[in-house]
């Protein structure tokens, strides 16, 4: 093993053992109802002690490069992961899905002697709190460090741990690749070529350059770019040897992604069955063998707490979230639509880089059959139009199909098609520049980029992961407005939600909303609540939303401030019902926003 590549394992694994450590406490902490400032601490010893034993497995494998080649390496190793770094930082392309994690981490920074639990504390108009089935282990590991060095939650979320990742999905990609290719030189340019096409798979929404290095704040896709490539090194480096030092990491790691997202509960064992069954191929040439059997149930075993994380899981999901409710409304049912979803058909880069670098290490790779089996095993247990719809409705759900295309090895895939061709001789290097060359355009000028205009991405200084605008409006609201209950289109609720907790949400992404409110009573309705924000935000001129409306403004727990377009075709009248309603006018916020408030309710 490459020392170089060590010093990238041990930070790789340092992380996963400090996921899986945070989440462990948390699950404690909320079971013993300990106050967040509790937990907090315990986060905060368990990262300095994991920063103290990283710092010395890295000196420790640092004083064993000897030769100028293996620094001159790690230079080059340690450039690409940092660069990787950098740009997760400092890519701008804001999701709505913060609007669901953040939340609960920015309450507990401003209560932190309130107790860990599953409490949803950010919607307004409630008769009781609802609960999640789904605890945020960590975006609270995140707001733990946030609370002890007296940072917004944001610096955090959005700037620190998405250069960690950046870093670490670099790391986990030159490892992988070294696993597979032995010149330093070669690891390197498959390395660049593989960050290059991280900015080239923009294609769609859901492509894997706008799932990794352009949303690397969210747990769900920390794991999709740093988990799934850390569990594949980390198998593999335990099948070729096993050792109780591995096989510890991949039990931490599956516990810290499991707790991160529950995609991994059902990702992980999959990926765990074909990897293993790849590498046995690939070993012995057979599908089965008594020898290798009692080396693969160790393995699996390794996945145990991920197996029982499931199983718990289930229970709500089941009952919330399985195929057919709410939250997973407009998602495709079919193979073909949920296929759809990744690729596009006009600029099919993902599927014509799958297919063409699948041809080639099939063609020139040492490890064809590994590969030939992972892509096999797949397509036959997962991916297939014949077996979907069953996965659909009992293992993933249709908002989560879609994700199982990536348990094939893209992009890894392409980065090793590159691989003998920068091993051919004397002209292969040059082709291989001519390769990356090509990756760099498309990269940054490509119809296909994470960094295009049309992708709604922006490349900048690091900093928060939303629009300026929006911005602008929900900080100009934050700083005027006395804390209280609102009600803001939908973009602008989700980053009110992002910067305070002072002004818990009477409207947010539809989904979410129904899906919390469905479990409590509430005075205005779910669906008087749609049909308020239709005739505020819509132009909604039926005589039913300005029903809701005026129900809503009117009610004992209404909202405390209420958002509206100064161009809505219905302002004055819109104005003129608030009145009635005892608000005024309070002040404008950027984009066109006039804030109207209410006094607080109980001095009535």
């Amino acid at each position: 093993m490459n020392e170089s590549h060590e010093i990238l394992a041990a930070c790789l694994g340092a992380f996963a053992i400090f996921l899986a450590a945070s989440a462990a406490s948390l699950m404690l902490a909320q079971q013993l109802s300990l106050r967040f400032s509790v937990a907090a601490c315990i986060i905060g010893g368990l990262a300095l002690a994991t920063l103290s034993v990283t710092a010395v497995r890295v000196i420790v494998h640092y004083r064993r490069l000897h030769q100028p080649g293996q620094r001159l390496h790690l230079v080059g190793v340690l450039a690409l992961a940092l660069a990787g770094g950098w740009l997760a930082m400092s890519i701008n392309r804001p999701d709505i899905d913060d609007s669901i994690y953040v939340p609960k981490a920015v309450y507990y920074i401003a209560h932190p002697d309130a107790p860990v639990d599953t409490g949803v504390n950010w919607l307004a108009g409630l008769e009781r709190t609802p609960q999640s089935g789904v605890f945020p282990y960590y975006e609270l590991t995140q707001a733990a460090l946030s609370w002890l060095g007296g940072r917004p939650y944001l610096d955090v979320y959005h700037v620190l741990f998405p250069g960690i990742v950046g870093f670490l999905m670099c790391a986990a990609a030159i490892l992988l690749i070294g696993l597979f290719e032995t010149r330093p030189r070669t690891i390197l340019i498959c390395g660049a070529f593989y960050l290059l096409l991280l900015l080239a798979l923009g294609e769609t929404h859901r492509a894997y350059g706008n799932l990794s290095i352009a949303r690397a704040f969210h747990g769900k896709y920390m794991f999709l770019s740093v988990g799934v490539p850390a569990w594949i090194y980390f198998s593999l480096r335990y099948l070729r040897q096993p050792r109780w030092s591995t096989w510890l990491i991949l039990l931490a790691l599956g516990i810290g992604m499991a707790a991160a997202t529950p995609t991994a509960m059902v990702f992980l064992p999959f990926l765990a069955l074909t990897l293993a069954l790849a590498f046995h191929v690939q070993a012995s040439g057979s599908f089965a063998s008594i020898a290798a059997l009692l080396p693969a149930l160790r393995y699996g075993v390794s996945l145990a707490p991920v197996v029982l994380m499931a199983i718990v899981f289930r229970f709500y999901a089941v009952d919330n979230i399985a195929a057919g409710s709410q939250i997973n409304a407009g998602f495709p049912k079919t193979f073909a639509d949920q296929l759809r979803l990744i690729v596009n058909p006009d600029y099919p880069l993902t599927p014509v880089l799958f297919v063409a670098s699948l041809a080639l290490v099939l063609a020139f790779s040492a490890y064809r059959r590994f590969f030939a089996i992972w892509v096999t095993t797949l397509c036959v247990l997962l991916l297939n139009p014949w077996v979907s719809q069953f996965v659909m409705l009992h293992l993933t759900t249709e908002n989560i199909y879609w994700r199982m295309f990536y348990l094939l090895p893209f992009p890894l895939l392409a980065a090793l098609a590159l691989a003998p061709l920068a091993n051919a001789g004397r002209t292969g290097p040059i082709w291989a520049g001519l390769c990356l060359a090509a990756a760099g355009l498309l990269a940054t000028i490509g119809p296909t980029s994470v960094l295009r205009h049309g992708n709604g991405a922006t490349l900048a200084l690091p900093g928060y992961k939303i629009g300026a605008n929006d911005s602008a409006s929900a900080q100009q609201f934050i700083r005027r407005a006395a804390p209280g209950s609102v009600f803001a289109p939908v973009q602008l609720a989700s980053n009110i939600l992002l910067l305070s907790s002072d002004f818990p949400q009477y409207f947010m992404r539809e989904d979410y909303l129904g899906l919390m409110m469905a479990s409590v009573p509430a005075h205005v309705s779910f669906q008087q609540r749609l049909d308020a924000a239709f005739y505020l935000y819509s132009n909604g001129a039926t005589p039913e939303a300005e029903k809701a409306f005026r129900a809503m403004i009117a009610a004992a727990d209404g909202p405390q401030h209420v958002l509206v377009p100064a161009n809505a075709d219905r302002y004055a009248a819109i104005a003129s019902q608030l009145a009635a309603a005892g608000y005024r006018r309070a002040f404008a916020v950027a984009g066109g926003y006039a804030v109207f408030s209410h006094p607080p309710r109980h001095q009535q």
